[in-house]
C-alpha cells in the first residue's frame, strides 16, 4: 500500500539511488543490466519522484567490466520505467574528468536525452558555478531534462552556514527547477543539519532542495529525519541490499520512522520490498555486499573518502592481491589531500587523491 498518497505540507518523496549510487557505493559498479530488468516495472510502481540510473564514469565501467552497452541498458531501462525521470549524476565533464569543448557537451546532453534520461543531477566539484555550470545547465535545458544543482557539502573552516546561504544564492540565479545538499562522505551530523538546512533553504525561496548524503559515519538516518524536520521534503535513498554500509539510508526504514514523526512518505512498500528480495537474491548469488547499517566512524571525518571510491579501491587492491594494505592506502590519502590544498572529497577529487595515495603506498614514495 502506498503510503502517503494525499498531497500535503507533510508528505515526503524520495529519488532512488539504489541502480546508480548504491551499485557504486556497495557493488564497485558491477551490476549488470539482467540484474536490473526483471524488477523495472516495480520500481515503475514504486512511487520514486525520480530514479537515478548513471553517471559518466559508469560507462567505462560498464563497458569494461561488465561487457555491456551502457546506451542500450538506458534505453531498455527507460522503456520499463515511465512514472518517474531517469536520472543521470553529471560533473561538467563527460568520461575521465576531462574538460571538452561546448560542442561536444552539448552533443552529450542530447544523446542523454534521445535514450531516456530525463533529469541531470548536476554537480562542479569546487561548488564553483560561475564556471562551466551555466553551459551545461543551458545544454541540459535545451535538450528537455530538468535541472538539479548540486551544492556538495564539505568540514573546513571556508565551509560555513554562510558559505552554502551564499552558493544556494548563487544556484538560484542560474533558474535551475531543483537544488540539492549533497553529502559523498556522509560527513553531515544532525547537529550541523539543523543549522545548514534552514541557512538553505532561506537562501532557496521557492525552489525545492533535495537532500542527499551516506550512511559512512552511521548517522545519515538521524540526518535525513533532522533534514525533514527543518523543512526538506525529498530525500535521495537506497533499497536493500544495496541501501546502508557506504550507500544511502533504506527507503523503507526511512519512510517507517517518518510514519511516526507523523511525516506522509510517497512509497509503496510492497512494491519496494518485491525489488529488494530481488536484489537479495542476485548479492547471494553473485557474492556480492549486502549492505548493513555501520557504527559511528570517526575516522570518516579525518579521511573523508566518499564510499564510491573506498569502495572501487578494495575490488582494484583485492585484484592486485594488494587489499592488505587498504588502511595505509587511506592514511596516506589524508596527506596527500593537505598536499593539494584539501579540496572537497567528492569527483573527481576524491579520486584523485585515492589513486595517488595508493600509487604512493605500493611504489614506497610520495
Amino acid at each position: 500500500m502506498r503510503e502517503g498518497t494525499m498531497s500535503n505540507a507533510n508528505e515526503v518523496t524520495f529519488v532512488d539511488q539504489t541502480l546508480r549510487d548504491g551499485n557504486q557505493s556497495l557493488w564497485a559498479l558491477s551490476m549488470s543490466t539482467s540484474m536490473i530488468l526483471p524488477v523495472a516495472s516495480r520500481l515503475n510502481e514504486a512511487g520514486f519522484t525520480a530514479l537515478d540510473l548513471t553517471a559518466p564514469a559508469h560507462f567505462k565501467s560498464i563497458v569494461r567490466e561488465v561487457h555491456e552497452d551502457p546506451w542500450e541498458r538506458i534505453r531498455l531501462v527507460a522503456r520499463q520505467i515511465t512514472s518517474a525521470p531517469l536520472c543521470v549524476m553529471q560533473q561538467c565533464s563527460i568520461t575521465g574528468f576531462n574538460i571538452v569543448p561546448k560542442c561536444m557537451a552539448r552533443l552529450w546532453m542530447q544523446t542523454l536525452a534521445r535514450n531516456g534520461i530525463r533529469r541531470v543531477h548536476l554537480m562542479e566539484a569546487s561548488n564553483d558555478f560561475g564556471l562551466r555550470v551555466p553551459d551545461y545547465v543551458r545544454f541540459g535545458t535545451e535538450a528537455g531534462m530538468k535541472v538539479v544543482l548540486c551544492m556538495t557539502y564539505s568540514i573546513s573552516p571556508r565551509h560555513t552556514d554562510d558559505y552554502y546561504a551564499q552558493k544556494t544564492r548563487d544556484a538560484v540565479a542560474l533558474k535551475v527547477p531543483f537544488l540539492m545538499l549533497k553529502d559523498p562522505g556522509g560527513l553531515l551530523t544532525p547537529e550541523r543539519v539543523k543549522t545548514l538546512v534552514p541557512a538553505i533553504l532561506r537562501n532557496a525561496g521557492s525552489t525545492p532542495v533535495e537532500f542527499h548524503s551516506h550512511c559512512t559515519t552511521g548517522l545519515a538516518p538521524l540526518c535525513y529525519l533532522e533534514a525533514v524536520k527543518q523543512g526538506i521534503r525529498t530525500l535521495h535513498t537506497a533499497i536493500p541490499p544495496l541501501a546502508n554500509s557506504s550507500s544511502q539510508p533504506s527507503v523503507l526504514n526511512v519512510a517507517e520512522n517518518l510514519r511516526h514523526l507523523g511525516f506522509a512518505p510517497r512509497i509503496d512498500a510492497a512494491a519496494v520490498e518485491a525489488v529488494a528480495r530481488h536484489l537479495h537474491f542476485v548479492a547471494k548469488r553473485e557474492g556480492r555486499p549486502i549492505g548493513a547499517p555501520v557504527e559511528y566512524d570517526e575516522y570518516q571525518y579525518v579521511h573523508q573518502i566518499p564510499g564510491g571510491v573506498i569502495s572501487n579501491l578494495k575490488r582494484q587492491l583485492t585484484q592486485l592481491k594488494l587489499i592488505d594494505r587498504l588502511p595505509q592506502v587511506i592514511e596516506e590519502s589524508i596527506q596527500v589531500r593537505k598536499d593539494f590544498g584539501y579540496p572537497i572529497m567528492v569527483t573527481p577529487f576524491s579520486q584523485f587523491m585515492a589513486t595517488q595515495a595508493a600509487i604512493n603506498v605500493v611504489l614506497g614514495e610520495r
